[in-house]
């Protein structure tokens, strides 16, 4: 089963970096995945999240080829 939500943790171990270090970004206004708060929690839409990886994927590299 996949999850629908995933939490600052689940982001940061994807993205190779610390929880506190996502946060920072996301205060700071950095590109970082959107997300939405519940709470005092700040989740991510798995859905989301994998259409970021993709756009981020095709942005950093010159050489893909679009389909």
């Amino acid at each position: 089963m996949t999850k629908d939500v995933l939490t600052v943790e689940d982001i940061a171990a994807v993205l190779k970096v610390s929880p506190g270090g996502l946060r920072n970004r996301i205060s700071r206004g950095l590109d970082v995945p959107p997300s939405f708060r519940a709470g005092r929690r700040r989740l991510f839409l798995a859905a989301s999240f994998d259409q970021w990886l993709l756009d981020q994927a095709s942005v950093s590299d010159p050489y893909a080829v679009a389909a």
